[in-house]
């Protein structure tokens, strides 16, 4: 119980009223606009997408989203930079040439080796 008996708090209701008098206002703004409305919670999203985008670190991402793991954040916003991701396969690939030119490996696609995509793997020579 809240104040006076009341099922809800003072502070609770203030709250409720503050967040529909911002939703009221948005949605005047966008109408008058000629915007589509967008439930507040898609700002989060592009907010993340943006940062993401920008180069930013996923780790710096998630803690300003407030999330419990890296792992939710990049489950979530991992698609978003297919770009990072090829450049890690071909920073990958560059080590992977390098190592096998200094351990006498022989390289081999990685399909083979893996049943993944193809590119290198190295194999040691017997």
């Amino acid at each position: 119980m809240g104040d006076a008996g009341t099922v809800w708090p003072a502070r609770s209701v203030a709250a409720v009223r503050v967040v529909i008098t911002v939703t009221m206002t948005v949605t005047n703004l966008l109408s008058r606009a000629k915007l589509p409305y967008r439930p507040y919670h898609s700002t989060r999203h592009t907010f993340a997408t943006w940062l993401l985008e920008g180069g930013a670190d996923i780790r710096w991402v998630q803690r300003q989203l407030g999330q419990a793991s890296v792992s939710q954040t990049a489950d979530t916003y991992g698609h978003v930079q297919p770009e990072r991701h090829e450049a890690a396969v071909e920073r990958l690939d560059r080590y992977v040439r390098q190592a096998s030119k200094r351990t006498n490996a022989v390289l081999v696609p990685i399909a083979a080796a893996t049943g993944c995509q193809e590119g290198p793997a190295s194999v040691p020579r017997r």
